[in-house]
């Protein structure tokens, strides 16, 4: 599953440059939706490690916290600025 990830972030980053060559303009979609997949993925990941150390007093496991609420404010950051410029594309 993480090799076909990688792939599809390396086609979107390809497609990208090629199209910029082309072009001369660049696009931020792409690169938006990339930081979305990977801060997803890296959710995903810290909740299943997080299982084992569910420890309030564990300062490991508010360290993981701090993560979760940092990466959930940047996921929330990459959709609000895709949305923003899907809308301005628009126009």
């Amino acid at each position: 599953m993480d090799r076909v990830l990688l792939a599809l972030m390396l086609a979107e980053i390809l497609y990208t440059l090629l199209r910029f060559a082309k072009e001369g303009t660049l696009e931020a979609t792409p690169f938006l939706v990339i930081g979305l997949i990977a801060a997803i993925r890296r959710i995903l990941v810290l909740t299943a490690e997080a299982v084992d150390k569910f420890d309030l007093a564990d300062p490991a496991f508010m360290g993981v916290l701090a993560e979760l609420g940092l990466l959930s404010l940047m996921v929330v950051a990459l959709a609000l600025a895709m949305r923003l410029t899907r809308s301005e594309a628009g126009r």
